[in-house]
């Protein structure tokens, strides 16, 4: 579990503008999710709040399988409601965005369809990172598995602005 973290924090951070990486102000966050799935899919969300939120660069996604399944990326999709998804603090700050595993959160926009090998890490990397306006719940972001039989880990990175 580490590694994948890691792995995603590394190649997160490389791939940063100097500028953002080096901003105090910017707080970084993840939220993993490992599921023992069965004929199910897995569904994460980060997602703004109703009010106050505060811009959300997603950096990276890291989707790993024991078997072989389709990972989806999505935004803005019908504000999740489901079970809450704690996410861990990286470098210092609370949090401001949901997150959401098991999700309920509608179909949102298709950014990219990725087919995942069995037993490999499948990093999805923004380069210029993927913003989420502070505009309410219909701005967030999902990865979503196909429905298989499989254990699955999902991390997401992402960082709050001001």
């Amino acid at each position: 579990m580490l590694k994948h973290l890691m792995t995603a924090i590394l190649a997160a951070a490389l791939l940063l503008p100097a500028s953002i990486a080096q901003d105090p102000n910017t707080k970084r966050f993840v939220a993993y999710k490992a599921s023992n799935l069965s004929g199910a899919a897995e569904i994460i969300t980060i997602q703004q709040p109703a009010s106050a939120g505060k811009i959300v660069r997603i950096e990276a996604v890291e989707v790993w399988g024991d078997g072989v399944f389709t990972a989806t990326i999505e935004r803005d999709g019908t504000a999740a409601t489901g079970t809450a998804l704690t996410p861990s603090v990286v470098t210092y700050g609370t949090v401001v965005a949901n997150a959401f595993h098991t999700s309920d959160v509608g179909v949102g926009t298709v950014i990219t369809v990725k087919e995942v090998p069995a037993n490999v890490i499948m990093p999805i990397v923004f380069p210029g990172g993927l913003y989420l306006a502070p505009t309410g719940t219909a701005s967030n972001f999902t990865v979503r598995t196909s429905s298989i039989t499989a254990n699955v880990k999902i991390t997401i990175v992402w960082r709050e602005g001001r």
